[in-house]
């Protein structure tokens, strides 16, 4: 019976045998066997990692994955697996596999795969040496840094069907490292692939439109009495506030309305406090992540309000990541409006080109649905902004004009919207220019969700650029310090070192370019800022080195025609622009 046709976005592993004519012109028979064999091997190890191994095409493979992680532990797994079963066997016919792994949209139809995804990775593969495994530039920012993985930039190809180049990546496990073991989870019927969902007369499923919902279990102040009590019921009082305006969220009171709950223990000893926080994801039924934070009060609404902005944060950054990987395995035609901008909204924190335009596409497509989602045309105002900073091309007027437009139509929707009121400051501020204007609607934002750093670093932003630079690192260093895993981390990380280039404090901007550049190695303000501020520091040897890699990996860039930083003083632009002339970058 032949399915119907269906949309998803996947990761897509292909894996080729190295040689494999060869092979089979030594054995015919044995070769067959052998090469049955390790597709049949790296099957199972797919299907371990909670991949799908859809079909074999002669000597090659194709898989879907829902995560990027997965689809990288499974080629790990199976590469240094096929080294060890290749050892103990006699003889020359031995199959090796080149693997290459993309993310994409694909079209899947009676357990066959087809679209752009599949075939960029069929391309990389073919970049691949026999054994190694070969990624696109958007897989290497999915994945997250904490994976013990050793990256290798094969820098920008241009692959055959291809008009725009791609970045590609070597990967392999770090020396000395563990594998994380498979997050094996139990599979609903949307998890399969469509081919086993659907019959040919099947409609897609209709999933409830709803935001997720959150529910804070209560503190634990049964053994606490006097200040430390007043210390942690203050915590718990602003952290509710914090979650009640929280846009995109809902806060509940009952377990049984709560996709996620989060658990939160204070011990106090004197004036030291030590807080756990526990995420549970509900529908799954497990723990997916914790964070502890430790400190002293003083002053009791003080010390609260800092351990809120941190908690906060962490609950902000979790829950998010959380969301995108739940809604990862829905296929396309079935996802929500709240499934596509959760999912879009941690893929917009990368700074990669591609997976920023699959961000958007997916904003995109809630708009077509719903034009007015103030959440969607939030998203979309700052994606507009954002994709020509990271492009290096000037913002069109037009294209402003639409992101500004958007922007105010969302708050005008949703006025009391901390999001929103955030992304007219981010347009007012990157394409305007208009710094008493970004301020109070970067102000409002932090007035309507105290708990969410964001706004705050966006105040501490706009004071650096208008000339009040240790105001605004002070901010800045607390948005960072809050939460150096979150999403916008490096952002914060950027902004400092935007404040000390205007302080003229070249050696603190380097340093911290390079913490941004350890968070976010491809975020390219950081790197341009990283040059400027090692001329200008006299390090002219190393400027004109990260010059020279900067130009390879960007070789269109033009210093005159780059995307205007929005500096209030000219001669802070103009100094920026200096130390990359002395490094060597084309004017």
């Amino acid at each position: 019976m032949t399915s119907r046709p269906g949309r998803k976005l996947a990761v897509i592993v292909h894996a080729d045998v190295v040689d494999s004519t060869v092979l089979v012109q030594m054995h015919e028979s044995l070769a067959h066997e052998r090469i049955q064999d390790v597709f049949n091997r790296f099957s199972r190890v797919i299907n371990d990692f909670s991949g799908v191994a859809h079909e074999l095409r002669g000597d090659a493979l194709v898989a879907e994955f829902a995560r990027a992680s997965d689809a990288v532990c499974a080629a790990i797994a199976f590469q240094q697996a096929n080294i060890e079963h290749n050892s103990k066997l006699d003889g020359e016919i031995k199959a090796e596999l080149r693997i290459g792994i993309a993310m994409g949209e694909v079209v899947i139809a009676d357990n066959t795969l087809t679209g752009g995804g599949v075939v960029m990775a069929q391309r990389l593969e073919q970049l691949a040496e026999s054994g190694e495994i070969c990624i696109q530039g958007a897989i290497y920012e999915t994945v997250p840094r904490r994976m013990p993985f050793e990256y290798q930039s094969l820098g920008e190809r241009q692959l055959k069907g291809f008009v725009e180049p791609v970045r590609a990546f070597t990967v392999k496990l770090r020396d000395g490292e563990l594998l994380p073991a498979p997050d094996i989870l139990e599979i609903d019927q949307s998890d399969k692939p469509l081919s086993e969902n659907k019959g040919p007369g099947d409609s897609p499923k209709i999933r409830k439109e709803r935001k997720s919902s959150i529910l804070l279990t209560p503190v634990d102040t049964s053994k606490l009495s006097g200040e430390a009590f007043q210390f942690c019921a203050a915590v718990e009082e602003t952290i509710l506030t914090s979650l009640a305006n929280w846009t995109g969220i809902r806060l509940v009171n009952e377990i049984t309305e709560a996709d996620f709950e989060v658990g939160i223990s204070i011990q106090i000893v004197q004036k030291r406090y030590r807080t756990a926080v526990k995420f549970n994801d509900l529908g799954a039924r497990q723990q997916f992540s914790s964070a502890r934070f430790d400190g002293e009060y003083a002053d009791i609404f003080e010390s609260a309000d800092e351990l809120c902005f941190r908690i906060s944060s962490a609950i902000r950054n979790n829950i998010l990541q959380r969301e995108a990987h739940n809604f990862k395995s829905v296929p396309l035609q079935e996802k929500t409006n709240e499934d596509l901008l959760s999912e879009a909204g941690y893929l917009s924190y990368s700074m990669n080109i591609d997976v920023q335009n699959l961000a958007q596409s997916m904003i995109c497509r809630v708009i077509e649905r719903d034009p007015d989602n103030f959440m969607a045309l939030s998203m979309r105002a700052m994606g507009i902004v954002g994709l020509c900073a990271i492009d290096f091309r000037p913002m069109r007027e037009q294209d402003g004009e639409q992101a500004l437009a958007m922007a105010r139509k969302a708050r005008s929707i949703s006025p009391n919207s901390d999001f929103a009121n955030y992304a007219v400051s981010f347009v007012q501020l990157f394409y305007k220019h208009d710094y008493a204007a970004a301020m109070r609607s970067a102000r409002k934002s932090l007035e309507l969700n105290t708990g969410w750093i964001d706004p705050l670093g966006q105040v501490g932003r706009i004071e650096i650029v208008t000339g009040k630079p240790q105001q605004g690192i002070e901010k800045c260093t607390r948005t960072f310090a809050a939460n150096p895993q979150s999403g916008t981390a490096y952002l914060h990380a950027d902004a400092i070192a935007w404040g000390y280039f205007v302080c003229a404090d070249y050696a603190k901007a380097i340093e911290w370019c390079r913490w941004v550049e350890e968070i976010q190695p491809d975020f390219c303000f950081s790197t341009l800022l990283l040059i400027s501020s090692l001329s200008h520091n006299g390090e002219n040897s190393e400027a004109a080195s990260e010059a020279r890699q900067f130009s390879g990996l960007h070789p269109q860039f033009s210093i005159t025609e780059m995307w205007v930083w929005p500096f209030q003083n000219p001669a802070d632009w103009e100094r920026l622009k200096s130390g990359l002339r002395a490094a060597g970058l084309a004017d």
